[in-house]
């Protein structure tokens, strides 16, 4: 997604859970309230993930930048590998059939 549009998500996000924390503050229930601001801290946290490079809580840690890099340059070596096997194989191809034809002529 565009940073505009995380943008507007994440101030859309924060407004309503702003907005539906005060109201459950309003009626008293305080539970709810709480359970309100960690779900909009969470949901925000996985809205802006992209731009974390290490997350650690609950016993799970991960390097999420630097792994995606890797990822996107593994796939671009493989991307540039099969297309050099690709052609290996057409180039295989063509002196098997043409050693098949010239067995096929000695008969």
């Amino acid at each position: 997604m565009s940073s505009k549009v995380d943008k507007c998500i994440s101030t859309i996000v924060l407004l309503v859970s702003f907005g539906v924390t005060v109201f459950f503050g309003y009626r008293g229930l305080a539970t709810e309230m709480g359970l309100m601001i960690v779900a909009g801290s969470v949901f925000l946290s996985f809205l802006n993930l992209d731009k974390f490079k290490a997350f650690k809580g609950a016993g799970f840690s991960a390097e999420l930048k630097d792994t995606l890099d890797k990822a996107s340059a593994t796939k671009v070596e493989l991307e540039e590998l099969s297309s050099k096997l690709e052609v290996q194989l057409i180039e295989l191809n063509k002196k098997i059939e043409e050693a098949e034809t010239l067995a096929l002529c000695a008969m």
